[in-house]
């Protein structure tokens, strides 16, 4: 489930937010569990930021070069 939201919000992003607001990048606050989840998702880390909770690895993902054509076999 976790997966498609990830896809959704970087398609609606990348078709209807971006080319009109100019949005390049889409940033997240990863909790440590989650990083490998946003690496496989095409996310890069920027660093490490923390808060008072709990430590957060900031990463991102350039909407540019994606591709967000569904690929065979799967449905966005």
């Amino acid at each position: 489930m976790g997966a498609q939201l990830v896809d959704f919000a970087l398609g609606l992003t990348v078709k209807h937010i971006a080319p009109y607001a100019g949005c390049r990048f889409l940033v997240v606050d990863a909790k440590p569990d989650s990083v490998g989840f946003y690496r496989r998702k095409g996310f890069t880390t920027i660093g490490l930021a923390t808060n008072t909770a709990d430590t957060f690895t900031p990463m991102f993902i350039d909407l540019q070069r994606l591709d967000m054509q569904p690929s065979e076999g799967t449905s966005r």
